[in-house]
């Protein structure tokens, strides 16, 4: 149902209704390869957005299953597997909303570390991370 670029315009992240997310990487040549994919909700996936670099590579999903999931791509020696793919860790899931969360963005990262919602609720939640290097605590400001 979505697909976003990051930052730099090297990676793309994809989502769909099979639940899943993929992350995608642009070689030197031009080429994309996915680099990982992995089943993120219980529900179709509407949307995807990444967050300004200068907090990490940071990935939200929104879902129909009522969920924000927030992933964060490991960043030590456990980044590459076996299998040569990258791999991103579940740090929080933000579960207010009473109906399906169809939208999210991150907020310019002069406002620091926000994250907007708007829901079939007809409601917009803002969410601001506690400390950036510890993704697992948000609350709604």
């Amino acid at each position: 149902h979505d697909v976003c670029y990051d930052f730099y315009g090297k990676r793309l992240a994809t989502c769909s209704s099979d639940s899943k997310i993929c992350v995608w990487e642009k070689n030197d040549e031009g080429t994309w390869t996915k680099m990982d994919s992995w089943k993120a909700h219980a529900g179709s996936i509407w949307k995807l957005a990444w967050a300004h670099p200068e907090f990490g590579q940071v990935l939200a999903s929104c879902s129909f299953d009522r969920t924000v999931m927030i992933w964060e791509e490991l960043d030590d020696g456990k980044k590459i597997a076996d299998d040569g793919k990258k791999r991103w860790q579940q740090k929080a899931t933000l579960m207010d909303p009473r109906d399906s969360v169809q939208d999210i963005k991150f907020s310019p990262r002069h406002l620091g570390f926000k994250l907007a919602t708007a829901c079939m609720d007809g409601i917009v939640r803002m969410y601001q991370a506690h400390d950036v290097m510890n993704l697992s605590a948000w609350s709604i400001v």
